[in-house]
């Protein structure tokens, strides 16, 4: 069984999850500002511009 969540954090790790336990909000904002930081300008702006499609597909803006 151990051997089988090894393998699944691994896989996790190959993939870029990331997740991080904080113990307050300041904790959780300083980790996803150091996060953010740490992608390249590029990702970043595609990170960006997929959660603005996403956004417009909960409005239902199904035009753009």
């Amino acid at each position: 069984m151990a051997d089988e969540v090894a393998k699944r954090g691994e896989a996790r790790r190959r993939r870029g999850v990331v997740a991080h336990k904080a113990h307050s909000y300041e904790e959780a904002e300083a980790w996803d500002l150091q996060y953010w930081l740490g992608l390249s300008p590029t990702v970043r702006i595609e990170a960006l511009e997929a959660m603005r499609r996403q956004w417009g597909l909960i409005r239902g803006d199904h035009d753009r």
